[in-house]
Protein backbone atom coordinates (compact mmCIF):
# COMPACT_ATOMS: atom_id res chain seq x y z
CA UNK A 1 0.00 0.00 0.00
CA UNK A 2 3.05 2.54 0.27
CA UNK A 3 4.38 1.72 -2.67
CA UNK A 4 0.91 2.59 -4.74
CA UNK A 5 0.93 6.04 -1.99
CA UNK A 6 3.98 6.77 -2.57
CA UNK A 7 4.04 6.65 -6.52
CA UNK A 8 0.96 8.74 -6.50
CA UNK A 9 2.30 11.60 -4.50
CA UNK A 10 3.43 14.83 -6.71
CA UNK A 11 6.87 14.95 -7.51
CA UNK A 12 7.71 18.18 -5.72
CA UNK A 13 6.54 16.11 -3.04
CA UNK A 14 8.89 13.01 -2.93
CA UNK A 15 11.87 15.22 -3.79
CA UNK A 16 11.74 16.46 -0.09
CA UNK A 17 11.38 12.65 1.50
CA UNK A 18 14.42 10.58 1.83
CA UNK A 19 13.17 6.97 1.55
CA UNK A 20 15.87 4.54 3.47
CA UNK A 21 14.10 1.04 3.26
CA UNK A 22 16.53 -0.96 5.80
CA UNK A 23 19.29 0.69 7.17
CA UNK A 24 22.14 -0.91 9.61
CA UNK A 25 21.52 -0.51 13.38
CA UNK A 26 24.80 1.98 14.28
CA UNK A 27 23.14 4.37 10.88
CA UNK A 28 20.02 4.20 12.58
CA UNK A 29 21.28 5.47 15.61
CA UNK A 30 23.61 8.34 13.89
CA UNK A 31 20.01 9.42 11.96
CA UNK A 32 17.93 9.58 15.34
CA UNK A 33 20.96 11.45 16.98
CA UNK A 34 21.15 14.02 13.68
CA UNK A 35 16.86 14.26 13.73
CA UNK A 36 14.99 16.84 15.91
CA UNK A 37 12.13 14.90 16.73
CA UNK A 38 10.49 11.34 15.79
CA UNK A 39 7.34 11.59 14.36
CA UNK A 40 5.64 7.82 14.18
CA UNK A 41 2.32 8.31 12.99
CA UNK A 42 1.11 4.52 12.95
CA UNK A 43 -2.62 3.83 12.64
CA UNK A 44 -2.27 0.00 14.22
CA UNK A 45 1.06 0.36 16.60
CA UNK A 46 0.79 -2.28 19.13
CA UNK A 47 3.65 -0.72 21.77
CA UNK A 48 6.15 1.69 18.81
CA UNK A 49 9.62 0.65 20.22
CA UNK A 50 10.87 2.92 17.42
CA UNK A 51 9.63 5.82 20.11
CA UNK A 52 12.23 3.84 22.85
CA UNK A 53 15.41 4.16 19.65
CA UNK A 54 14.29 8.32 19.43
CA UNK A 55 14.30 8.97 23.76
CA UNK A 56 17.77 6.97 24.08
CA UNK A 57 19.09 8.97 21.18
CA UNK A 58 18.02 12.05 22.87
CA UNK A 59 15.15 13.17 20.81
CA UNK A 60 11.38 13.81 21.37
CA UNK A 61 8.36 11.79 20.04
CA UNK A 62 4.98 12.76 18.23
CA UNK A 63 2.52 9.88 18.37
CA UNK A 64 -1.08 9.61 17.41
CA UNK A 65 -3.56 10.70 20.31
CA UNK A 66 -5.80 7.63 21.30
CA UNK A 67 -3.31 4.45 20.29
CA UNK A 68 -1.25 2.50 22.43
CA UNK A 69 1.49 4.66 21.14
CA UNK A 70 0.25 7.80 23.17
CA UNK A 71 0.29 5.50 26.36
CA UNK A 72 3.87 4.50 25.60
CA UNK A 73 4.98 7.83 25.26
CA UNK A 74 3.16 10.30 27.38
CA UNK A 75 5.85 11.27 29.38
CA UNK A 76 8.00 12.33 26.31
CA UNK A 77 6.33 13.30 23.44
CA UNK A 78 3.25 15.34 21.95
CA UNK A 79 0.49 13.96 20.54
CA UNK A 80 -1.63 14.74 17.18
CA UNK A 81 -5.43 14.12 15.74
CA UNK A 82 -4.81 10.78 13.07
CA UNK A 83 -5.13 12.34 9.40
CA UNK A 84 -4.90 15.80 10.45
CA UNK A 85 -2.06 17.09 9.20
CA UNK A 86 -2.71 20.25 10.57
CA UNK A 87 -2.79 19.66 13.93
CA UNK A 88 0.44 17.44 12.84
CA UNK A 89 2.70 20.63 11.67
CA UNK A 90 1.88 22.30 14.60
CA UNK A 91 2.97 20.12 17.17
CA UNK A 92 5.87 19.52 14.99
CA UNK A 93 6.39 23.39 15.30
CA UNK A 94 5.76 23.84 19.01
CA UNK A 95 9.04 21.03 19.43
CA UNK A 96 11.13 23.09 16.64
CA UNK A 97 10.39 26.57 17.99
CA UNK A 98 10.85 25.71 21.47
CA UNK A 99 14.04 23.68 22.03
CA UNK A 100 13.62 23.88 25.69
CA UNK A 101 10.93 21.65 25.75
CA UNK A 102 11.71 19.30 23.16
CA UNK A 103 14.73 19.05 25.74
CA UNK A 104 12.46 18.31 28.31
CA UNK A 105 9.96 15.61 26.74
CA UNK A 106 13.83 13.85 25.30
CA UNK A 107 14.72 13.69 28.77
CA UNK A 108 11.66 12.22 30.31
CA UNK A 109 11.25 9.89 27.66
CA UNK A 110 14.71 8.48 28.05
CA UNK A 111 14.35 8.31 31.95
CA UNK A 112 11.26 6.71 31.13
CA UNK A 113 12.71 3.89 28.96
CA UNK A 114 15.92 3.14 31.44
CA UNK A 115 13.29 2.92 34.18
CA UNK A 116 10.40 0.70 32.83
CA UNK A 117 12.23 -0.99 29.28
CA UNK A 118 15.41 -2.26 29.58
CA UNK A 119 15.93 -5.84 28.75
CA UNK A 120 16.73 -6.43 32.12
CA UNK A 121 14.09 -5.19 33.91
CA UNK A 122 11.08 -7.14 30.92
CA UNK A 123 13.39 -10.45 31.43
CA UNK A 124 13.24 -10.45 35.20
CA UNK A 125 9.58 -9.39 34.72
CA UNK A 126 9.19 -12.37 32.12
CA UNK A 127 10.60 -14.76 34.22
CA UNK A 128 8.66 -13.72 37.45
CA UNK A 129 5.59 -14.66 35.51
CA UNK A 130 6.75 -17.64 34.12
CA UNK A 131 7.17 -18.84 37.93
CA UNK A 132 4.33 -17.76 39.34
CA UNK A 133 2.18 -19.46 36.95
CA UNK A 134 2.22 -23.41 37.59
CA UNK A 135 -0.97 -25.40 36.82
CA UNK A 136 -3.18 -22.31 35.86
CA UNK A 137 -5.02 -21.23 32.44
CA UNK A 138 -3.13 -18.98 30.02
CA UNK A 139 -5.05 -16.85 27.89
CA UNK A 140 -2.60 -14.72 25.10
CA UNK A 141 -4.86 -11.58 23.65
CA UNK A 142 -3.47 -10.17 20.54
CA UNK A 143 -5.05 -8.06 17.99
CA UNK A 144 -4.19 -10.81 14.99
CA UNK A 145 -2.39 -14.32 14.99
CA UNK A 146 -0.55 -16.35 13.07
CA UNK A 147 -1.31 -17.16 10.31
CA UNK A 148 -2.90 -13.67 10.00
CA UNK A 149 -0.06 -11.32 10.95
CA UNK A 150 0.84 -7.57 9.81
CA UNK A 151 3.48 -7.24 12.28
CA UNK A 152 5.73 -8.34 15.00
CA UNK A 153 3.26 -8.56 17.53
CA UNK A 154 1.35 -11.38 16.36
CA UNK A 155 4.69 -13.21 15.97
CA UNK A 156 5.50 -12.78 19.50
CA UNK A 157 1.79 -13.56 20.40
CA UNK A 158 2.90 -16.81 19.28
CA UNK A 159 6.24 -17.39 20.12
CA UNK A 160 4.77 -16.73 23.89
CA UNK A 161 1.27 -19.12 23.31
CA UNK A 162 4.16 -22.01 22.26
CA UNK A 163 6.11 -21.23 25.29
CA UNK A 164 3.43 -21.90 27.25
CA UNK A 165 2.37 -24.28 26.03
CA UNK A 166 5.35 -26.55 26.16
CA UNK A 167 5.67 -26.30 29.91
CA UNK A 168 2.64 -27.94 30.19
CA UNK A 169 0.10 -24.95 30.24
CA UNK A 170 -3.38 -24.84 29.00
CA UNK A 171 -3.25 -21.54 26.53
CA UNK A 172 -6.51 -20.36 24.91
CA UNK A 173 -6.17 -17.20 22.27
CA UNK A 174 -8.13 -14.13 21.98
CA UNK A 175 -7.47 -12.44 18.62
CA UNK A 176 -8.83 -10.66 15.63
CA UNK A 177 -9.07 -10.94 11.67
CA UNK A 178 -10.24 -9.63 9.48
CA UNK A 179 -12.93 -11.01 7.21
CA UNK A 180 -16.06 -9.83 6.33
CA UNK A 181 -17.89 -12.60 4.63
CA UNK A 182 -18.06 -15.01 8.12
CA UNK A 183 -19.51 -14.95 11.06
CA UNK A 184 -18.31 -12.74 13.91
CA UNK A 185 -16.99 -15.43 16.27
CA UNK A 186 -15.01 -18.57 15.06
CA UNK A 187 -13.06 -21.24 16.74
CA UNK A 188 -10.24 -22.79 15.26
CA UNK A 189 -7.29 -25.20 17.04
CA UNK A 190 -3.89 -25.17 15.55
CA UNK A 191 -0.78 -26.11 17.41
CA UNK A 192 -2.75 -27.32 20.42
CA UNK A 193 -4.07 -23.77 21.64
CA UNK A 194 -7.38 -23.46 20.84
CA UNK A 195 -7.91 -20.11 19.18
CA UNK A 196 -11.40 -17.61 19.33
CA UNK A 197 -11.33 -15.13 16.01
CA UNK A 198 -13.16 -12.15 16.48
CA UNK A 199 -14.03 -10.51 12.82
CA UNK A 200 -12.85 -6.74 13.26
CA UNK A 201 -14.68 -4.69 11.02
CA UNK A 202 -14.14 -0.94 10.23
CA UNK A 203 -16.73 0.32 12.46
CA UNK A 204 -14.58 -1.25 15.30
CA UNK A 205 -12.03 1.08 15.56
CA UNK A 206 -14.73 4.56 14.90
CA UNK A 207 -14.02 5.56 18.60
CA UNK A 208 -10.11 5.90 17.64
CA UNK A 209 -10.25 8.48 15.55
CA UNK A 210 -14.11 9.90 16.52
Amino acid sequence: WFRKFWQGCPEAVRERVFELDGVPDELKRRLLRHASVLVLPSRYEAFGIVVLEGWMCGIPVIVPEHSALADVAAEGGLTFRLDDANDLARQLRRLLDDPSLACTLAERGRAKALERYTWDRIGALTRRAYQDVRRRRVLVVSHLYPPEAIGGSEVVAFQEAEAWRRRGQEVRVFCGRIRQDEPRYALATPVDAAVVRVNLRGSDFDHLIN
